[in-house]
């Protein structure tokens, strides 16, 4: 009787050894999975990144034609000025508006 009891307890240590081998491995695998999950993050993140500056750029170039065109409109309010008279940087700045791309259709 004692003998069996011995086996028995033996077996149940085994078995309980065995399942903790096991739940070892699920916990190393399931390290893997969120490691391998968090790079993808981590590159989205940065893809994110990137649009907003590319999208806040846009932005900070639509605010300046929108600026551009009401400046252009308060010094240009008379009638025809000489080049001399005309305020300091009037000139660069209306070459700079005639010279973009969308021009007035964007803030009007």
């Amino acid at each position: 009787k004692k003998k069996k009891k011995r086996e028995r307890i033996k077996k149940k240590g085994k078995k309980r050894k065995e399942k903790k081998k096991e739940r070892k491995k699920k916990k190393k695998k399931k390290k893997k999975k969120k490691k391998k999950g968090t790079k993808g993050k981590k590159r989205r993140r940065k893809k994110e990144k990137g649009k907003k500056e590319k999208y806040r750029k846009k932005l900070q170039n639509f605010e300046q034609q929108c600026k551009l065109i009401s400046y252009l409109g308060h010094s240009m309010k008379t009638g025809y000025k000489e080049p001399e008279q005309r305020p300091m940087g009037f000139e660069l700045q209306m070459n700079s508006f005639l010279n973009s791309d969308k021009g007035l259709t964007e803030c009007i």
